[in-house]
């Protein structure tokens, strides 16, 4: 009975992490850099990146929408870069004119089949002309289908690629540093760093007790706040959070 009860408690932990990892797969990445010069001043840069296809399905809104919740909500000791800004607006612009063109194309075609069903009513030579008309209307709907599908599969094409956003923490020495890591997260966190002295000894001893991801947790709370994420997605946003640091131009 309790080899049993083992196997389905160890059946049960699997399905659950198993369940967590796919749920995990949803959410952006951060990459984190951690420079340090001989003087302790430095830069903390996290860039994060998700891939396009899934931040068009979970974000109820656009890039331009991102960029404002940045405008609004990014703490004064963080400065943020979106790059290629520029060419994501203009992409969303140009699709969203090709909607709305599209959506006029539709109304204009319903208007056009209305009149040529009234039309349809006069003669018989008429009905003719109107079945001859329909036609055309069938291969014009024929080539926008075969359009929609090369334009599907460009956005296929398309979802491959990522967005990023870089966010920068610039301080001119350790407790700089802290002073700017508390007031973003709102409470004290703790940076050691400890440089062995002599002639035989070379690096450095660096500790930190937080994440990236708790320097980026104002922006979960706006997204969600905003109504651009769902709640039950909160957790989720971030997928993994991985940091490497770098001393005196040598990467450890």
């Amino acid at each position: 009975m309790k080899k049993h009860f083992k196997t389905l408690l160890s059946s049960i932990l699997i399905l659950l992490i198993v369940i967590s990892s796919v749920a995990c797969e949803d959410g952006a990445k951060i990459y984190t850099d951690v420079t340090l010069e001989d003087d302790f001043s430095g830069s903390r840069v996290m860039k994060l990146t998700i891939n396009k296809g899934i931040f068009d399905e979970h974000f109820g809104g656009t890039v331009k929408d991102f960029k404002q919740i940045l405008e609004t909500t990014c703490p004064s000791q963080l400065t943020w870069t979106i790059p290629g800004i520029e060419e994501i607006e203009a992409a969303e612009v140009a699709t969203e004119e090709e909607t709305a063109e599209e959506e006029t194309a539709e109304e204009t075609t319903e208007e056009e089949t209305t009149e040529e069903e009234t039309v349809e009513e006069a003669t018989e030579e008429e009905t003719t002309e109107e079945e001859a008309t329909e036609e055309e209307t069938t291969e014009e709907e024929t080539t926008e289908e075969e359009t929609t599908e090369d334009e599907t599969e460009e956005e296929t094409i398309d979802t491959d690629a990522e967005y990023e956003c870089i966010f920068v923490l610039e301080f001119s020495n350790i407790e700089d540093y802290k002073s700017k890591v508390s007031a973003i997260i709102g409470e004290d966190r703790e940076i050691e760093v400890v440089k062995p002295e002599g002639v035989f000894v070379d690096g450095i001893e660096y500790q930190e007790n937080f994440k990236s991801e708790e320097l980026l947790s104002w922006l979960k709370d706006a997204l969600v706040e905003g109504g651009f994420v769902s709640s039950k997605n909160e957790s989720y946003i971030f997928e993994s959070d991985t940091t490497t640091f770098i001393f005196d131009s040598e990467e450890y």
